[in-house]
């Protein structure tokens, strides 16, 4: 609650601006995704079956952050 305040009142500066960017764009491509995940999901759950569907939200969840952490501007983030 008072870190909140102090940002209301003195803003977050500059160091904060790239991180502000990116939890942004983060949260706007997963808000967007999540219904047609889920609108895929149950077709190819009944094509492939549940487990091999399962096992590809893993692949894709646990090989995102290597991923984004290749970009080496992300990885020169300051």
């Amino acid at each position: 609650m008072i870190s909140a305040a102090l940002v209301a009142t003195a803003g977050p500066g500059p160091a904060f601006a790239p991180v502000a960017r990116a939890t942004g764009f983060s949260t706007v491509v997963g808000l967007a995704a999540a219904p047609l995940g889920m609108a895929l999901a149950g077709p190819a759950a009944e094509r492939v079956g549940p487990d091999a569907v399962l096992l590809v939200g893993a692949v894709v969840a646990v090989l995102s952050a290597p991923l984004a952490l290749a970009v080496r501007s992300v990885r020169h983030l300051r």
